[in-house]
């Protein structure tokens, strides 16, 4: 009688083979499920940042446009003199946001007046480049409103904020007069009465947006009225 030990045994190391080989397909399918998993929640995170961010941007322009109508003299608000009710200390520093991520008010200004996150020096925010084509005229960006978006939206809060807002005023770059630190008069200036709003919001996960409005005095009442707007 022939023997079948040899064959049942070399069917059970087959059958241990396809078991090994099938559970490693199945954890590679569960991995491969997870990962997709986690990388779409990242980028649903990471939308939501963006649209959060746009928002909050948008949200300290808004607020800004309506303190300026409030301002007489828009020559301190461009030199620094006049700055807004919403504002968490000076205008310089690190502050600090959820998860460790932080934002350099200094190097957020820096950046806005001519590029570099390093102080600028005058020559370098009176070149004439692409994005700043008036010269002279160029806006010297000055923090006038900045600090945590719960706060602007009245939800302080105890723990680190989420994101953070900053609003800069800059002069009309249209302007004729030479002098970014002054809003100039005269029927003969186009940019009398205008002034910028450089709006930014960062998120804790890094999402940045830029929303850029200009606004004018609109008869003398004081109102201002949107002139333009654009997000960068």
């Amino acid at each position: 009688m022939r023997s079948t030990s040899g064959d049942v045994g070399g069917q059970r190391g087959t059958a241990v083979v396809i078991a090994v080989m099938a559970m490693a397909l199945l954890t590679a399918l569960g991995t491969g499920l997870l990962l997709m998993t986690s990388v779409d929640a990242m980028i649903a995170g990471n939308f939501r940042a963006g649209v959060e961010a746009r928002y909050a941007a948008g949200s300290i322009a808004e607020l800004v446009r309506l303190q300026l109508a409030g301002v007489a003299n828009w020559d301190d608000v461009l030199n620094g003199v006049v700055r807004s009710r919403f504002a968490d200390g000076l205008p310089v520093g690190e502050r600090m946001l959820a998860g460790g991520a932080r934002v350099d008010l200094s190097r957020v200004v820096n950046l806005a007046r001519c590029g570099k996150p390093a102080a600028c020096a005058g020559v370098e925010m009176d070149a004439s480049t692409a994005r700043r084509p008036w010269g002279p005229n160029n806006p010297r960006w000055e923090p006038y409103a900045y600090g945590s978006y719960g706060a602007l939206i009245g939800r302080p809060s105890g723990t680190l904020p989420s994101l953070y807002v900053v609003a800069l005023v800059g002069d009309d770059g249209l302007e004729t007069d030479g002098d970014p630190l002054r809003d100039g008069g005269g029927p003969d200036n186009p940019g009398a009465g205008v002034l910028l709003i450089r709006a930014e919001a960062f998120a804790a996960n890094g999402a940045h947006a830029i929303v850029e409005t200009t606004v004018g005095r609109e008869g003398a009442g004081g109102r201002l009225r949107v002139l333009s707007w654009r997000q960068l």
